[in-house]
């Protein structure tokens, strides 16, 4: 049992598809799907949320069956192999001629060029080119095909965006199958959907915002497509679930980082598109955000946490009523309202609560203090060009690390000038691996003891060295800009105008940690600083668990009595002291006996 559906419009072709599948046999599986439908036997079979069925074979051919399930694995496994083997044609006539009467059905699509995008049928015995086409027990519902007939064709217009019309189709059957309760009859799950234009895109991030009679008391569900896969996580149920097309992206089952990244885009990205759905009222609202969180009509905020993610959300009365006025609670189709709305300007956590705090003293206790709004902020007038190579390049790190160049290295050579007279030592022989490898048993703190970094592997940490250009450190004739050379993780970004790039790159370098998904399969991120002006910096932008939960970020800098990060107190860091000397092989008793002798203690 399922649900697929193509059709054309303005030479591109669009499909999407439902996730339920329905066995014979009931399977250990998650309780519920995305949407919170029950996972169990309706008539004779039992239904759950389970397989992506748009399946990607190419740039530009995707499938997606019904009927028997082994069987359609079987064809698909065909098409994947034989497509390298003979054309696209004799490809057809070959599974036309294997499986003729076979308990399967499929659709096909095929892209030639820009133009040439085409939709095949396949009934179980031969496949034909057609301009539309639905398979799956979902058209054998009453009302449900002319339903969907009437959504694919009310929603588009002339010359609208394909991503936007792909999203607002995908959300209004969303809602209608909520709505109508389909999953009873093997239809239902996540709603998943591409458009063809000479080559596949998939549909651009979503967010559901559902609700019965209270719209601040919301069921939130965020449904993404990275690669050729689709990935959905639930507060309704509090899972996270991956719909593997696994051909292509086979890694994301063994690689930890990868699912990690896949989790924080699911959990703290900001969607493309936002459907708002009262199932009370049955009225859907549909908006473009952009990554933005601050419209005229609703505004949110974010705390991230350790182990969840939360979220607060303010409305526009005005907003509110729109559901009350068109409400819908006896039609089979949701009303649906189309919304588009600028960026509002940003209006910060803490003014919001003073307002909210008059009328509803809980919800503050609640929601005492939400994190910094990266999004709403840009730091101008300084090169960001010159942080493109690590963007690039970062997808192949699991670590990362900030290094300014004068503190660390001015600090290196003081204490080289002063422990020489008692030890000898050669500069070039400095370890620059032992600031990462040892830096988790530095944490001063004995209720983090068994915090550890998931990879101490020299080679997977990122490491950045910022430099102000006009300021060489040179020790013992060694320029310590080649302490760093032999390493290809190691990136120097050197400034003529050190003090205004510095901070600008510290603060986007930060931001993309928690913004942008290229930096989301990292672990963990250390600062090696210690100024007035990044301690100010921090302090300002840091998501507060930094200082009272296990951290994501971590600072290396003089010791307490030393520091100037005065405003950073509580963040997790490791003394400077103690780091240079183990990059200088430094063992403890050594260290504290130069320490005793350099200082005449």
């Amino acid at each position: 049992m399922t649900y697929c559906r193509a059709w054309k419009k303005e030479e591109k072709v669009y499909m999407v598809a439902d996730s339920a599948i329905s066995k014979i046999k009931e399977e250990d599986f998650l309780p519920e799907s995305t949407f919170g439908e029950e996972h169990r036997v309706y008539k004779q079979y039992y239904v759950k949320e389970g397989l992506l069925k748009i399946r990607q074979l190419r740039d530009n051919i995707a499938v997606c069956f019904s009927g028997d399930v082994d069987v359609g694995n079987e064809i698909e496994e065909h098409l994947h192999t034989l497509l390298d083997e003979v054309s696209f044609k004799e490809c057809i006539q070959l599974i036309e001629n294997s499986y003729n009467n076979a308990n399967i059905e499929f659709i096909l699509l095929k892209s030639s060029g820009q133009n040439e995008n085409d939709i095949y049928y396949f009934n179980g015995s031969h496949c034909d080119k057609v301009n539309q086409a639905e398979i799956g027990s979902g058209k054998d519902l009453e009302y449900f095909s002319r339903d969907m007939t009437g959504i694919v064709n009310e929603f588009h217009k002339a010359g609208i965006d394909k991503y936007y019309y792909l999203g607002v189709v995908m959300g209004v059957m969303q809602c209608y199958i909520l709505n109508n309760q389909t999953f009873q009859y093997g239809v239902g799950g996540t709603v998943t959907g591409i458009v063809m234009d000479s080559k596949i895109h998939w549909f651009r991030d979503m967010e559901y915002y559902l609700f019965d009679d209270d719209i601040l008391k919301p069921d939130t569900m965020s449904v993404i497509a990275r690669g050729h896969s689709v990935f959905t996580s639930s507060d309704l149920t509090g899972s996270t679930i991956m719909l593997l097309n696994e051909y292509f992206d086979s890694e994301l089952e063994r690689n930890p980082y990868l699912q990690r990244s896949m989790i924080k885009i699911l959990s703290e990205k900001n969607m493309f598109y936002q459907m708002f759905y009262s199932r009370m009222d049955n009225v859907a609202v549909f908006t473009q955000l952009n990554g933005s969180t601050q419209k005229p009509f609703f505004k949110r905020w974010i705390r991230r946490r350790n182990e969840a993610t939360d979220y607060v959300y303010t409305f526009d009365p005005q907003f509110v009523q729109f559901f009350l006025e068109h409400a819908s609670p006896g039609e089979r189709l949701p009303t649906v309202i189309e919304v588009v709305a600028n960026v509002d300007d940003h209006v910060d956590y803490k003014d919001i609560a003073s307002i909210i705090k008059e009328k509803d003293d809980g919800f503050v206790r609640e929601n005492p203090e939400m994190d910094f709004e990266f999004n709403e902020f840009e730091m101008v007038g300084f090169d960001k060009s010159a942080l493109n190579r690590i963007k690039k390049s970062i997808k192949k790190y699991n670590n990362m690390m900030i290094i300014d160049f004068g503190f660390l290295f001015g600090e290196i050579k003081r204490k080289f000038e002063l422990y020489k007279p008692h030890h000898e030592m050669y500069i070039e022989e400095l370890d620059l691996t032992q600031i990462i490898n040892s830096f988790p048993h530095l944490i001063l703190d004995d209720s983090f003891e068994s915090v550890h970094f998931v990879d101490n592997d020299f080679d997977k940490w990122r490491v950045i060295i910022i430099k102000d250009k006009n300021k060489d450190i040179i020790v013992d004739g060694y320029h310590m800009t080649r302490m760093f050379e032999r390493y290809d993780n190691c990136e120097l970004i050197e400034s003529d105008t050190f003090e205004k790039d510095y901070m600008g790159w510290l603060f986007n370098l930060i931001k993309s940690f928690y913004l942008d998904e290229h930096y989301f399969g990292l672990e963990k991120m250390v600062i090696v600083a210690d100024d007035a002006k990044s301690d100010s910096l921090l302090r300002e932008i840091i998501p507060g668990y930094n200082r009272s939960e296990i951290p994501d970020i971590y600072l290396l800098r003089n010791t307490n009595l030393l520091t100037n990060m005065y405003s950073c107190a509580g963040m997790k860091y490791a003394a400077i002291d103690q780091v240079i000397a183990l990059i200088m092989k430094l063992e403890p008793e050594e260290f504290w006996r130069l320490e005793s002798e350099a200082y005449d203690i």
